[in-house]
């Protein structure tokens, strides 16, 4: 559903320029988040935090950005300590989610390890030897 959400705006955005740069062909890209959130921040004493997820080669400064947001926290909290806290949490969770759209754009779909409904077959041990 989220997925449907980006294309669709990267569709209706496509007359927009975007430079992303690019990362070294013989190296395994990574995916990185950064974050920063402050407590009360905004007008109305709310906390703002903002986060950017890439794709990134380690041991470098090559930085390509997948997603960028900046917006209010919408849980309440009582330290900058907390709202970093809760920034992180969505971060990891959408670092998460990338991470998992890139390997797919990578290497294909994962085989579901699940039998199809109606089967009786229990799935095996991935290391049969314990």
């Amino acid at each position: 559903h989220y997925i449907n959400d980006i294309i669709r705006e990267i569709i209706d955005t496509k007359s927009r320029a975007l430079f992303l740069p690019r990362l070294p062909d013989d190296s395994e890209p990574v995916v990185v988040g950064v974050l920063d959130a402050s407590l009360g921040g905004r007008k109305d004493l709310s906390s703002q935090g903002a986060r950017s997820i890439g794709l990134s080669v380690d041991g470098t400064t090559f930085f390509a950005p997948v997603d960028v947001s900046s917006r209010r926290i919408k849980r309440r909290g009582n330290s900058s300590f907390d709202v970093e806290t809760l920034k992180a949490v969505e971060t990891t969770d959408m670092a998460i989610v990338i991470s998992l759209v890139f390997e797919e754009l990578r290497f294909g779909t994962s085989p579901n390890p699940q039998p199809p409904s109606g089967t009786t077959s229990t799935p095996q041990p991935l290391n049969p030897a314990y």
